[in-house]
Order: structure tokens, then C-alpha cells, then sequence
């Protein structure tokens, strides 16, 4: 559901955030029109969940019992979209400072109303305790930016943009294809896998999940460091290559000491985080972390496709190699089984970091370079 509410304005609004001066005509309208989008969208989101939050609760829980909570999150889904919106214009004018003190306070409210709830009424405390801390995390967000030159009512009240708005919806439809390709195609694979082996499957999503940890880091620095770098270096060809060089020397010290150290340790990181009937898995490293180093030098590639919003290239590109990641796991499923699904996952994120590559050479060299630009792609 939060996803839903700020897809189309999150990467937006970093982008127009560090590509506009504080204080520009185009900076406020970005700012305005993305609020009123991200409020609209969490109306409209946190109303149908209300209308529907039985059937949420039957499909998603098991139970109708618990639809006064999806409808309680619904009702906060507001707030949670004007954090978000904090968070990017943070996000783009680079100000890490405040956004990782913002996320660490936040983090500690959520925490704390989170245990309480399940102290005070266990499962459905959590659930309620959830919902009611989103209000407060925004409360302390709105405080700690409250001086900030760009915290200004009149930035956030300048009339309605169709010509912003238009841009937020090209990022908006980038956002769905990388959130919900993924999960889908993760969907279907599993599927498969049960079908042949139970346990297998199990051993396979846990492995996953450890994959799912550290590229999640990745992503999170990704998107507060490369795109409103790539956002506010505009048509600087040198300023583009450079800071891909840069991203992509941390990609592969990051993968590299990750699959060190699943190799190396590998048992004692299943016995610490999972038990011993989960050893199987170790098998399963090789090849996963083989294609998670694909997987990441390809977010980084898509990372510069959203920042020059090449909407068609970045979409086709995050639906087709899902796409074939499930084609591929369908063949070789049958043959080899969970290892047909690791051959599946390293070929398809092999071809998409190849097809990426070859669309950031293409949108590097479109940009115009000056006669002391000998920056080799």
C-alpha cells in the first residue's frame, strides 16, 4: 500500500528536487504538484483499502477478523506519503545528515510502538501499533526539518503542474515495473519449486532472503547517493562517468565481500541465521551470488536510465529479463531442478546487465561533451 501511494512522485521528486535551485519557479511547482499527487494518491489508495479491508484481511491473513487494522493503515497511509515526500526533497538535495537522523528517529518510533503493541495485545498490537506510529515518525520529521531553506509553505502551496505531473507519471510507471516485475516473477518461480521439492523451496527462499539483505543495502544507497548525483550533474558527460566509476567500484567491493564471506562462512551464516536443517542451502551460494553481482551492477545501470528518464528502455528491460528469469526456471526446473533455477536467475540478470550497459553507453554518448571532455565510457 505505501508503495502504491508514492511510487509515481518518489523518484520524481529527487530528481526535480536536485535538478531545480531551491527557490526557482520550477523547484516550487515540483515540490507542490508532487504533495498534491502523493496526498491524492494516498486518498485514493487508503479509500479503496477501507471499502475492501475485509476481503484484505480474508486474502491476506486468513481471517476477516483483522479488518479494523488494514483499514487503520489505510487511514495513516496519508501521513506515511508526506514522510516520503520529506525524505526525497532530502533525498535531492543531498542532505544525508538529516535524512539518516530523520530514518534512525523514525526507525526508533516505529520500534517502539511496534513492541509495545505486541507487549499490550500481542499480534494485533502490532498490527495497530504499526499504523498509529506513522502520524508520529511524520511529527518528528516535520520537526527536525523545520529550518531547512526549502521548508517553506509558499514552496509546497504554488498552483498544480500538468507538465510536472506528466514527468512524475513517466517515473511513476518506472517505479511499478522495478516493484512489481520482481515480486511476480518471484511468485511464479516459487510456485514451481514447491511443486517438485518442498524443502528445496524452502532452502531456495532462504537463500533469497540473504541476497534480498544486502541488496537491499545496495538499492538504498543507490538511491540516496547515484541519483541525485546523476539528477543534478544534468548534461556533464564527465560528472556521469565518474560517478558511475565510482558507484561501480563500491558494487563490486560490496558483492565481492559478501561472497567472500557466505563462501568462507557459509555454515556458520546459516547456523546463526536459520538452523541446521537449513545446510543444504550452502549449495545454493555459488550461483546466486554469481547473479546477484549481475543484479547489482544492473540497479545501478537502471538507476541512470530513471535519472535521464528513458521510460520505455528501463521498463522493457525490468519486465522482459523477469520474464525470462520465469521462462528459463520453467525449462530447466524439470532437469536440474533448484539448480536449474540458479542458472535461470545468473542468465537472465547476465542479459539484462548486458542490454543495460549497452543503454547507458547510448545515453552517455548523446550527451553533449566540450572540446576538454576526454572522459572514456
Amino acid at each position: 500500500l505505501c508503495v502504491l501511494t508514492t511510487c509515481t512522485t518518489s523518484q520524481g521528486l529527487i530528481r526535480h528536487s536536485a535538478h531545480n535551485p531551491v527557490g526557482s519557479n520550477a523547484f516550487a511547482s515540483a515540490m507542490s504538484t508532487g504533495l498534491k499527487m502523493t496526498v491524492g494518491a494516498a486518498v485514493l489508495v487508503g479509500t479503496v483499502t477501507m471499502l475492501f479491508s475485509r476481503s484484505l484481511a480474508d486474502l491476506l491473513l486468513q481471517t476477516p477478523d483483522y479488518w479494523p487494522y488494514i483499514t487503520l493503515a489505510g487511514v495513516t497511509l496519508v501521513f506515511h506519503g508526506a514522510s516520503v515526500v520529506l525524505f526525497t526533497v532530502l533525498n535531492g538535495q543531498q542532505d544525508t545528515a538529516t535524512y539518516t537522523r530523520i530514518m534512525v528517529a523514525q526507525g526508533l518510533v516505529s520500534s517502539a510502538f511496534s513492541i509495545g503493541g505486541a507487549l499490550l495485545a500481542g499480534l494485533k498490537g502490532v498490527f495497530a501499533g504499526m499504523a498509529l506510529s506513522v502520524p508520529f515518525a511524520l511529527l518528528i520529521g516535520l520537526w527536525m526539518v523545520r529550518r531547512k531553506s526549502w521548508f517553506h509553505y509558499p514552496y509546497f502551496a504554488s498552483p498544480y503542474s500538468g507538465t510536472v505531473a506528466k514527468s512524475f507519471l513517466s517515473f511513476g510507471l518506472m517505479s511499478v515495473a522495478t516493484a512489481v516485475s520482481t515480486p511476480v516473477a518471484l511468485m511464479f518461480v516459487r510456485d514451481m519449486l514447491i511443486t517438485t521439492n518442498l524443502e528445496t523451496a524452502g532452502h531456495w527462499q532462504a537463500t533469497w532472503r540473504i541476497s534480498e539483505i544486502y541488496l537491499g543495502l545496495l538499492v538504498t544507497t543507490i538511491g540516496l547517493y547515484l541519483l541525485p548525483k546523476l539528477s543534478a550533474a544534468k548534461s556533464d558527460r564527465a560528472t556521469y562517468v565518474a560517478e558511475l566509476k565510482r558507484v561501480v567500484l563500491l558494487v563490486v567491493g560490496l558483492c565481492a565481500f559478501v561472497s567472500a564471506a557466505l563462501l568462507l562462512a557459509g555454515h556458520w551464516v546459516v547456523r546463526i541465521l536459520y538452523s541446521s536443517a537449513f545446510d543444504p542451502m550452502q549449495a545454493l551460494f555459488p550461483l546466486q551470488l554469481a547473479g546477484d553481482f549481475f543484479k547489482a551492477l544492473s540497479l545501478v545501470l537502471s538507476t541512470v536510465l530513471i535519472a535521464s528518464v528513458q521510460v520505455r528502455q528501463q521498463m522493457f528491460g525490468e519486465v522482459f529479463f523477469a520474464a525470462l528469469f520465469v521462462f528459463a526456471s520453467f525449462i530447466w526446473v524439470g532437469s536440474a531442478g533448484v539448480n536449474g533455477i540458479q542458472m535461470a536467475y545468473l542468465g537472465s540478470q547476465l542479459c539484462s546487465a548486458a542490454y543495460l550497459s549497452f543503454c547507458v553507453v547510448r545515453v552517455v554518448k548523446a550527451m553533449p561533451s566540450n572540446n576538454h571532455d576526454r572522459t572514456p565510457l
